[in-house]
């Protein structure tokens, strides 16, 4: 006996449930779209690999002492040139904060800790950083026995006080290269926040003027404008002598001519060239001063006394005996 069966039955509604589709459901197209999102990126995420020379970076490992206690990121130790009976380099003891760093080592040797396996990206980046200054000599890099410590025997020119507070700040950015450099250099505050002092010591202005050396670079350039800058680093500076010399040359003087030419008096011209000189006076100031002075009475008669050869007393003597009949009251 058949029965009608309805269609309710035959075909029941699908639940929409808000869990996730069981692992043989096939996926949504939107789903797929993420998948294959997932896949590009990884696929596109290469890992960088600095190409830094062997002569900047060594593959000699150099044997350092390792610590006994945790050692932070970013944390230097002086190398005291030493070695031990095992031929470990002896250093001092790791130090984080940068301004202790810089005013207890001369910035010679150095240890500097990081990551595993990033001191070839550092390397990498201070290199490039003393490329675009036109640097003769570099700093030089080698790995240690240490997977977290490069050897750093820097470059001469890092070793004045200002430029020592500059290198650390450099190391630390270092740490965030992965093959753009301006990006790596302005990623920490000290170098970003005196991006002004950083692009003018680039430029050349490597010379420190100013009266606080043993002041960190942050400290001295914080927020600085170029303007004021300018007072504060300049380029290296030549001795007079040398740059007489170089002005001698380029105008085809004689030397001994010209220093025997200066022992001549002065004219009365070079007198008062030196004179405005000395009291920083203007040409058109003076003329104009000059000019007022002639239409006083008292300075025109002073410039007629001249020109006779006599003064107030004697011309006013001659005055009274030609022209006073009676005696002229005293």
């Amino acid at each position: 006996m058949i029965t009608e069966v309805s269609e309710a039955f035959l075909n029941p509604p699908v639940k929409r449930g808000r869990g996730r589709p069981r692992k043989n459901s096939l996926p949504t197209s939107a789903t797929e779209n993420k998948v294959e999102n997932k896949v590009e990126k990884k696929e596109k995420k290469v890992k960088f690999k600095p190409t830094v020379s062997e002569e900047i970076y060594s593959s000699t490992t150099v044997q350092i002492i390792l610590p006994l206690y945790t050692v932070t990121n970013g944390s230097f130790a002086d190398v005291t040139g030493d070695s031990d009976n095992a031929g470990n380099k002896l250093q001092s003891g790791w130090v984080f904060c940068r301004d202790r760093f810089n005013t207890q080592t001369n910035l010679n040797e150095i240890l500097y800790c990081h990551p595993a396996h990033v001191g070839k990206n550092v390397a990498e980046f201070v290199h490039l950083f003393e490329k675009k200054m036109n640097h003769k000599k570099f700093t030089t890099f080698s790995p240690t026995n240490w997977n977290r410590a490069t050897y750093i025997k820097t470059s001469k020119f890092w070793q004045k006080p200002v430029r020592k507070s500059l290198f650390t700040a450099l190391l630390r950015a270092g740490l965030k290269y992965s093959g753009d450099f301006e990006k790596a250099l302005y990623s920490i505050d000290y170098l970003r926040q005196t991006k002004n002092a950083v692009q003018r010591f680039i430029d050349g202005y490597t010379w420190y003027v100013g009266k606080r050396p043993t002041e960190g670079w942050y400290n001295q350039f914080y927020s600085l404008k170029t303007e004021h800058l300018q007072n504060l680093l300049t380029k290296k500076p030549v001795k007079i002598p040398v740059l007489i010399d170089f002005a001698l040359q380029k105008l085809n003087f004689d030397k001994n001519s010209f220093m025997e030419n200066l022992k001549k008096q002065p004219t009365n011209e070079e007198i008062i060239e030196w004179l405005m000189k000395i009291y920083h006076l203007k040409l058109d100031l003076v003329k104009n001063q000059i000019i007022n002075a002639r239409k006083n009475e008292t300075e025109i008669l002073n410039t007629l006394l001249t020109k006779l050869s006599t003064d107030k007393d004697k011309l006013t003597d001659e005055y009274k005996k030609l022209y006073c009949k009676k005696k002229c009251i005293n």
